[in-house]
C-alpha cells in the first residue's frame, strides 16, 4: 500500500511489499516530520524476530531523536536495544538483526546514518549518486581491490552483511554522511528487494521521469513486482513540495499537488500504524 504526504515544504511518498515469496515483511519504515526524520529498516532474513529487530530499532531512534541526541548516536542506542530482545526473547545471542538507514533534514542541512545495505541516493542538478556505502563483505573486498564492481554484482558473498543493528556486542561503525540541503534535491530509500538496486541509471531515469514522489515510488514498485520480486522491498521518495519549473528535459516537475495523508508509519504490509506527527521540524 502508497503512502504520501506533504509538511513543511517536503513531501514524501513510500511503499512496502513482502514480495513473491515471503508470507510476512521484514521490512519497516518510520516517517517523523516534526523530527524531519526518514527511517528505513530491513529485518534480517534467517535470524528470530526480524519483524521485531526492524520496528525496535526504527521506533528506538526516533524516540532518541525526540530527545535532542543526534542520529548516530541514535542508532548506536537502537543496536544495543535490539541486541538485549535477543536475550530476552531465547537466552541466546545473535539471533536478532536488521538494516537501517536514516535523513533527517533541519537547518538547512541533510544527514543520512545508516548499518548494513540499505541504502539511500541523491539526485540533484541531474546528477543522481549513492550517498551510502554498504557494509557487506563484497563492499570491503571492492574497497581493498580485490575486486571490481562487475565481479560484486555476482559474488556468492554479495548479500553477506559485515555489520547489523543488533548482531554482536561490537560498537558498531556507523556510516554518516551530510550535506546541504536545497530545495531542489530528491533523496531515495529503499531495501535490496528493489528493482534497478545496482542500475543507477535507471533509477535516475525514473526519478528524472516522475511526476512527484507518488509517481516516482509507483513506478519502482510496479517494476520490481513485475520483474519478479522474490524478496520484500521498501521504497521512500522525499524531495521538495513546490513546483520546479525545470528546462526541457529536465526533472521532478510537479511535486506540490499531494494531500496529507495517515498514518505516515507503516510495518510492512501489516496494519497501518496509529502515530500521527503534525508539529514543526523541530530546529537542534
Amino acid at each position: 500500500m502508497l503512502t504520501s504526504s506533504i509538511h513543511n515544504g517536503i513531501c514524501w511518498a513510500a511503499e512496502s511489499n513482502p514480495g513473491l515469496n515471503r508470507s510476512k515483511n521484514e521490512d519497516y519504515y518510520l516517517i517523523r516530520p516534526d523530527l524531519g526524520l526518514w527511517i528505513l529498516c530491513d529485518g534480517m532474513s534467517g535470524h528470530m524476530e526480524g519483524e521485531s529487530a526492524s520496528w525496535v530499532c526504527a521506533m528506538t531512534i526516533a524516540d532518541h531523536v525526540a530527545g535532542n541526541v543526534d542520529l548516530v548516536s541514535s542508532i548506536h542506542h537502537a543496536h544495543w536495544k535490539v541486541w538485549r530482545l535477543t536475550y530476552n526473547k531465547s537466552k541466546t545471542f545473535n539471533q536478532c538483526g536488521t538494516t537501517v538507514a536514516a535523513l533527517m533534514i533541519r537547518n538547512h542541512e541533510w544527514q543520512v546514518a545508516w548499518v548494513g545495505d540499505t541504502r539511500v541516493w541523491c539526485w540533484h542538478k541531474k546528477s543522481f549518486y549513492q550517498i551510502t556505502q554498504d557494509h557487506t563483505v563484497t563492499r570491503q573486498l571492492m574497497n581493498w581491490g580485490e575486486i571490481n564492481a562487475e565481479e560484486a554484482r555476482i559474488h556468492p558473498d554479495r548479500h553477506r552483511l559485515t555489520q547489523a543493528v543488533g548482531i554482536g556486542e561490537k560498537t558498531l561503525n556507523v556510516g554518516h554522511a551530510v550535506g546541504k540541503w536545497e530545495r531542489d534535491q530528491v533523496f531515495l530509500l529503499a531495501t535490496d528487494g528493489l528493482i534497478y538496486w545496482n542500475d543507477p541509471q535507471q533509477l535516475s531515469q525514473i526519478l528524472s521521469q516522475a511526476d512527484g514522489p507518488e509517481a516516482a515510488v509507483s513506478c519502482l514498485a510496479k517494476a520490481s513486482s513485475d520483474f519478479g520480486a522474490k524478496d520484500d522491498f521498501t521504497i521512500i521518495v522525499v524531495g521538495p513540495g513546490h513546483e520546479i519549473h525545470s528546462k526541457p528535459g529536465g526533472v521532478l516537475k510537479k511535486w506540490s499537488h499531494l494531500v496529507s495523508r495517515i498514518p505516515w508509519s507503516r510495518k510492512g504490509s501489516g496494519p497501518e500504524q496509529g502515530r500521527h506527527y503534525r508539529d514543526d521540524i523541530r530546529q537542534s
